[in-house]
């Protein structure tokens, strides 16, 4: 029996059908093969449920958490004022093994890091400031929360906001992790330093003064390796493969009836299907 292979695939967003054709063209082998999913596999496509269910019970398959995840279980919460009417998320509110599922998404991480490939994932991305260990540690206090019997209480209470805007210790707490879940969920611009921009959501050039990709920046370092990223599906000519880059993102916009990627990290060789169009770009 051939190895096995590790694929990583972009934003599924519901798109069910998409992503099985794009698994028969990778020959995916359950059980064997392992699948690294860059969050946001559900929301705005019409197989959120499907792809939930997928995820959360084929061996092998873990995924980051993205901010369409996030959105999930702030509404499964009962906080309805952030329930939008281009959500797809009924079915999976309503399904009878909806606790089962909700409780594997608050065990996914908001990253991973991969030693042997030398790399790491996230949904959005990683601040050019911090080390992978930083990332890490703040990762780890999101996860303890999302994992704690009172998570109801910080998904409802704590999660939503654009600020702090900049990292500090002096902040508090609560302040710290969501700088944390909307760099790691949520960051398209910012700073050197790590100030965040949500405002922006479309191609680099419209990044405001003094802003910048969050990728465009040297690191710290060099602990975190390649990053592999989704989210920004609206970047052009940044799916080139190239061994030596520091970040490749692998949104391709399937949700908006362009395309589904997989790379595979044994031989960098990237997999891509045409998908149904079923929104347009220019909202997270």
């Amino acid at each position: 029996m051939a190895a096995p292979k590790h694929f990583v695939i972009g934003d599924l967003q519901g798109c069910f059908t998409s992503l099985q054709h794009l698994l028969n063209k990778i020959a995916f082998r359950p059980g064997i093969d392992h699948i690294y999913l860059l969050g946001d596999i559900v929301n705005r496509g019409p197989e959120s449920l499907d792809c939930l269910r997928w995820a959360a019970t084929t061996p092998n398959v873990v995924s980051v958490l993205g901010n369409h995840d996030f959105h999930l279980l702030a509404v499964a919460t009962g906080n309805e004022r952030y329930h939008k009417p281009s959500d797809t998320l009924t079915d999976i509110l309503t399904a009878p093994d909806k606790d089962t599922l909700l409780t594997w998404l608050r065990h996914c991480p908001l990253i991973i890091h991969l030693p042997s490939f030398k790399t790491t994932l996230v949904h959005a991305g990683i601040p050019p400031q911090w080390t992978l260990a930083q990332a890490q540690k703040m990762a780890n206090k999101i996860s303890k929360q999302l994992t704690s019997a009172n998570w109801n209480d910080f998904i409802h209470n704590e999660l939503y906001g654009n600020k702090p805007t900049q990292f500090s210790t002096q902040l508090t707490k609560t302040e710290q992790l969501r700088y944390a879940i909307n760099s790691f969920a949520r960051m398209r611009f910012c700073t050197q330093d790590g100030e965040l921009e949500f405002k922006h959501k479309l191609d680099p050039s419209s990044a405001p003064t003094g802003f910048a990709p969050w990728f465009s920046y040297a690191r710290i370092d060099d602990s975190c390796g390649r990053i592999l990223f989704g989210h920004w599906s609206t970047l052009t000519n940044h799916q080139a493969i190239d061994p030596q880059a520091t970040a490749v993102c692998l949104d391709s916009g399937c949700l908006w009836g362009r395309a589904l990627s997989a790379l595979c990290l044994e031989d960098n060789q990237l997999t891509c299907i045409s998908c149904p169009q079923y929104a347009q770009p220019g909202n997270e």
